[in-house]
């Protein structure tokens, strides 16, 4: 009996920490989810309304995947002005393990400059 009233006490505090922490992470504007695969961008503001902006997606992602998670970053950058990018897709690969394996996955990266307009 003790111990649940102890727990009553803690619960609470634990669940809004639980919500906070998943609001952070669901909110962050630089991951962008295709499907149930994040596709990290990383942003450099370079001159008034002008943007450097990269994402890589992961091995789950076509390339057009990766292309749409970057015009979906680049309208968020922009908000209400038009959006003009010049921007290229590439291949590349990055290595994951588990299990005492280690993997290697072939994926596409975008980047180019954003500029609202």
């Amino acid at each position: 009996m003790q111990m649940l009233r102890i727990a009553s006490r803690f619960l609470p505090a634990m669940s809004a920490s639980l919500v906070s922490l998943l609001t952070a992470c669901a909110s962050d504007p630089n991951t962008v989810y295709v499907g149930i695969s994040p596709v990290a961008f990383e942003v450099t503001q370079i001159g008034p309304q002008q943007y450097s902006v990269s994402g890589r997606g992961a091995g789950a992602h076509s390339a057009e995947q990766v292309k749409e998670a970057f015009d979906r970053r680049a309208a968020l950058l922009c908000g209400s002005l038009q959006v003009v990018q010049a921007a290229t897709t590439s291949p590349y690969t990055y290595n994951s393990s588990g299990g005492g394996y280690r993997f290697t996955h072939n994926a596409f990266s975008r980047t180019g400059v954003v500029t609202c307009k």
